[in-house]
Protein backbone atom coordinates (compact mmCIF):
# COMPACT_ATOMS: atom_id res chain seq x y z
CA UNK A 1 0.00 0.00 0.00
CA UNK A 2 1.35 3.41 -0.95
CA UNK A 3 2.00 5.76 1.96
CA UNK A 4 0.80 9.38 1.73
CA UNK A 5 2.09 10.48 5.14
CA UNK A 6 5.75 10.49 4.08
CA UNK A 7 5.46 11.98 0.59
CA UNK A 8 7.64 14.98 -0.22
CA UNK A 9 7.53 15.04 -4.03
CA UNK A 10 5.53 18.00 -5.39
CA UNK A 11 2.36 17.20 -7.39
CA UNK A 12 4.04 18.08 -10.70
CA UNK A 13 7.28 16.21 -9.92
CA UNK A 14 9.10 14.80 -12.95
CA UNK A 15 11.13 11.84 -11.72
CA UNK A 16 14.59 11.66 -13.34
CA UNK A 17 15.01 7.99 -12.47
CA UNK A 18 11.73 7.09 -14.16
CA UNK A 19 12.89 8.97 -17.25
CA UNK A 20 16.18 7.05 -17.28
CA UNK A 21 14.40 3.70 -16.93
CA UNK A 22 12.08 4.68 -19.80
CA UNK A 23 15.07 5.50 -22.04
CA UNK A 24 14.48 9.27 -22.12
CA UNK A 25 17.40 11.63 -22.69
CA UNK A 26 16.55 15.34 -22.60
CA UNK A 27 17.04 18.51 -20.57
CA UNK A 28 14.99 17.20 -17.66
CA UNK A 29 17.56 14.55 -16.72
CA UNK A 30 21.34 14.50 -16.28
CA UNK A 31 21.70 10.73 -16.60
CA UNK A 32 22.03 9.06 -20.00
CA UNK A 33 21.60 5.51 -21.23
CA UNK A 34 25.37 4.89 -21.31
CA UNK A 35 25.35 5.24 -17.49
CA UNK A 36 23.42 1.97 -17.11
CA UNK A 37 25.44 -0.90 -15.67
CA UNK A 38 22.63 -3.44 -15.27
CA UNK A 39 18.93 -3.57 -16.07
CA UNK A 40 16.20 -6.20 -15.93
CA UNK A 41 12.40 -6.20 -15.65
CA UNK A 42 12.51 -5.14 -11.98
CA UNK A 43 15.55 -2.94 -11.36
CA UNK A 44 18.08 -0.65 -13.04
CA UNK A 45 21.61 0.07 -11.83
CA UNK A 46 23.57 3.03 -13.20
CA UNK A 47 26.55 5.27 -12.54
CA UNK A 48 25.50 8.34 -10.55
CA UNK A 49 26.05 11.78 -12.03
CA UNK A 50 27.47 12.97 -8.70
CA UNK A 51 30.68 11.24 -7.71
CA UNK A 52 32.98 11.32 -4.67
CA UNK A 53 36.67 11.92 -5.36
CA UNK A 54 37.98 8.83 -3.54
CA UNK A 55 35.06 6.59 -4.53
CA UNK A 56 34.47 7.27 -8.21
CA UNK A 57 32.29 4.87 -10.14
CA UNK A 58 29.63 4.58 -7.44
CA UNK A 59 26.37 3.02 -8.64
CA UNK A 60 22.71 3.74 -7.87
CA UNK A 61 20.19 0.88 -7.88
CA UNK A 62 16.50 1.74 -8.35
CA UNK A 63 13.27 -0.20 -8.85
CA UNK A 64 11.92 0.38 -12.35
CA UNK A 65 8.50 1.15 -10.94
CA UNK A 66 8.15 4.46 -9.09
CA UNK A 67 8.11 4.29 -5.28
CA UNK A 68 9.17 7.35 -3.35
CA UNK A 69 10.91 5.79 -0.37
CA UNK A 70 11.36 2.69 1.77
CA UNK A 71 7.91 3.15 3.33
CA UNK A 72 6.26 2.65 -0.08
CA UNK A 73 8.57 -0.06 -1.42
CA UNK A 74 6.81 -3.45 -1.76
CA UNK A 75 8.59 -6.25 0.02
CA UNK A 76 8.70 -8.35 -3.15
CA UNK A 77 11.02 -5.74 -4.72
CA UNK A 78 13.48 -5.76 -1.83
CA UNK A 79 15.09 -9.01 -2.95
CA UNK A 80 15.68 -7.98 -6.60
CA UNK A 81 17.20 -4.68 -5.43
CA UNK A 82 19.59 -6.46 -3.05
CA UNK A 83 20.45 -9.07 -5.67
CA UNK A 84 21.35 -6.30 -8.11
CA UNK A 85 23.39 -4.52 -5.43
CA UNK A 86 25.28 -7.74 -4.72
CA UNK A 87 26.02 -8.25 -8.42
CA UNK A 88 27.23 -4.67 -8.70
CA UNK A 89 29.42 -5.08 -5.60
CA UNK A 90 31.08 -8.19 -7.03
CA UNK A 91 31.56 -6.44 -10.37
CA UNK A 92 33.16 -3.46 -8.58
CA UNK A 93 35.60 -5.78 -6.83
CA UNK A 94 36.58 -7.24 -10.19
CA UNK A 95 36.56 -4.05 -12.26
CA UNK A 96 37.85 -1.42 -9.81
CA UNK A 97 39.95 -3.58 -7.50
CA UNK A 98 38.38 -1.82 -4.51
CA UNK A 99 39.19 -2.89 -0.96
CA UNK A 100 35.53 -3.05 0.07
CA UNK A 101 32.00 -1.93 -0.77
CA UNK A 102 29.48 0.19 1.16
CA UNK A 103 25.76 0.72 0.57
CA UNK A 104 23.64 3.69 1.65
CA UNK A 105 19.93 4.43 1.35
CA UNK A 106 18.19 7.70 2.29
CA UNK A 107 14.55 8.54 3.07
CA UNK A 108 12.91 11.96 3.44
CA UNK A 109 14.74 15.32 3.61
CA UNK A 110 15.96 14.69 7.17
CA UNK A 111 17.37 11.40 5.93
CA UNK A 112 19.28 13.20 3.12
CA UNK A 113 17.01 12.00 0.32
CA UNK A 114 17.11 14.41 -2.63
CA UNK A 115 15.46 12.39 -5.44
CA UNK A 116 11.89 11.26 -4.72
CA UNK A 117 12.34 7.73 -6.06
CA UNK A 118 13.65 4.95 -3.83
CA UNK A 119 17.33 4.32 -4.58
CA UNK A 120 20.25 2.42 -3.06
CA UNK A 121 23.82 3.72 -3.38
CA UNK A 122 26.66 1.21 -3.87
CA UNK A 123 30.12 2.69 -3.24
CA UNK A 124 33.54 1.19 -4.00
CA UNK A 125 35.65 1.64 -0.86
CA UNK A 126 39.40 1.98 -0.42
CA UNK A 127 41.60 1.91 2.65
CA UNK A 128 41.87 5.45 4.01
CA UNK A 129 39.18 7.01 1.79
CA UNK A 130 37.07 9.90 3.06
CA UNK A 131 33.57 8.86 2.03
CA UNK A 132 31.95 9.31 5.46
CA UNK A 133 33.88 12.47 6.35
CA UNK A 134 31.75 14.66 4.04
CA UNK A 135 32.60 16.78 1.01
CA UNK A 136 34.52 15.79 -2.09
CA UNK A 137 31.49 15.16 -4.33
CA UNK A 138 31.12 16.79 -7.74
CA UNK A 139 29.40 16.32 -11.08
CA UNK A 140 30.99 13.84 -13.49
CA UNK A 141 30.56 14.32 -17.23
CA UNK A 142 28.74 11.67 -19.28
CA UNK A 143 31.86 10.62 -21.21
CA UNK A 144 33.74 9.79 -18.02
CA UNK A 145 30.71 8.07 -16.50
CA UNK A 146 30.46 5.85 -19.57
CA UNK A 147 33.96 4.56 -18.90
CA UNK A 148 33.12 3.71 -15.31
CA UNK A 149 29.88 2.01 -16.39
CA UNK A 150 31.62 -0.11 -18.99
CA UNK A 151 34.07 -1.69 -16.54
CA UNK A 152 31.60 -3.34 -14.11
CA UNK A 153 29.29 -4.14 -17.03
CA UNK A 154 32.10 -6.07 -18.69
CA UNK A 155 32.97 -7.74 -15.37
CA UNK A 156 29.38 -8.96 -15.10
CA UNK A 157 29.71 -10.61 -18.49
CA UNK A 158 32.77 -12.56 -17.32
CA UNK A 159 32.80 -15.65 -15.07
CA UNK A 160 32.23 -14.65 -11.43
CA UNK A 161 35.36 -13.27 -9.77
CA UNK A 162 34.96 -15.80 -6.96
CA UNK A 163 34.11 -18.68 -9.29
CA UNK A 164 35.32 -22.09 -8.15
CA UNK A 165 37.12 -22.58 -11.47
CA UNK A 166 39.53 -19.81 -10.50
CA UNK A 167 38.69 -17.64 -13.48
CA UNK A 168 38.98 -14.00 -12.49
CA UNK A 169 38.88 -10.77 -14.54
CA UNK A 170 41.96 -8.56 -14.42
CA UNK A 171 41.80 -6.03 -11.57
CA UNK A 172 42.34 -2.37 -12.35
CA UNK A 173 42.28 0.24 -9.60
CA UNK A 174 40.52 3.57 -10.14
CA UNK A 175 42.08 4.97 -6.95
CA UNK A 176 45.28 3.65 -5.45
CA UNK A 177 45.01 2.79 -1.79
CA UNK A 178 48.04 2.92 0.51
CA UNK A 179 50.43 0.03 0.02
CA UNK A 180 50.32 -2.74 2.62
CA UNK A 181 53.00 -2.88 5.28
CA UNK A 182 56.20 -4.61 4.02
CA UNK A 183 56.70 -8.20 5.08
CA UNK A 184 59.61 -8.85 7.47
CA UNK A 185 62.78 -10.12 5.84
CA UNK A 186 65.23 -12.69 7.10
CA UNK A 187 67.03 -11.47 10.18
CA UNK A 188 64.53 -8.69 10.94
CA UNK A 189 62.76 -8.50 14.28
CA UNK A 190 59.38 -10.21 14.34
CA UNK A 191 57.19 -9.66 17.43
CA UNK A 192 56.45 -12.84 19.33
CA UNK A 193 52.71 -12.40 18.75
CA UNK A 194 53.30 -12.38 14.96
CA UNK A 195 55.28 -15.60 14.81
CA UNK A 196 53.51 -18.73 13.51
CA UNK A 197 51.91 -20.70 16.31
CA UNK A 198 52.33 -17.97 18.90
CA UNK A 199 49.46 -16.93 21.12
CA UNK A 200 47.92 -13.59 20.10
CA UNK A 201 48.91 -10.53 22.10
CA UNK A 202 46.42 -9.42 24.73
CA UNK A 203 46.76 -5.73 23.89
CA UNK A 204 48.12 -3.43 21.20
CA UNK A 205 51.01 -2.38 23.44
CA UNK A 206 52.25 -5.94 23.97
CA UNK A 207 53.21 -6.96 27.48
CA UNK A 208 50.75 -6.09 30.24
CA UNK A 209 51.62 -4.90 33.74
CA UNK A 210 50.90 -7.37 36.51
CA UNK A 211 47.18 -7.96 37.21
CA UNK A 212 47.72 -6.96 40.85
CA UNK A 213 49.12 -3.56 39.85
CA UNK A 214 46.31 -2.96 37.40
CA UNK A 215 43.74 -3.89 40.04
CA UNK A 216 45.17 -1.64 42.75
CA UNK A 217 46.23 1.45 40.82
CA UNK A 218 44.15 1.68 37.62
CA UNK A 219 40.46 2.58 37.46
CA UNK A 220 38.04 0.33 35.51
CA UNK A 221 37.61 3.10 32.91
CA UNK A 222 41.36 3.34 32.34
CA UNK A 223 41.65 -0.42 31.96
CA UNK A 224 38.80 -0.43 29.39
CA UNK A 225 40.31 2.47 27.42
CA UNK A 226 43.75 0.87 27.22
CA UNK A 227 42.94 -2.80 26.84
CA UNK A 228 39.29 -2.98 25.79
CA UNK A 229 38.33 -4.99 28.87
Amino acid sequence: MKSTMHTHAPPDYVCPFCLLVAGVEDGRILSVQSDIVYQDEAVTAFIGTRQWHDNQGHVIVVPNQHFENIYDLPTDLAAPIQEAARSVALAMKAAYGCDGVSTRQHNEPSGNQDVWHYHLHVFPRYFGDRLHKGGGASHMEAEERAGYARRPREAMSQPPWDDASGSRPKLTRSWVSPAPSPQPTAGSHVPVSSRPGAAPARSACGRLPSPRRIHRRWSPRRRRNLFGC
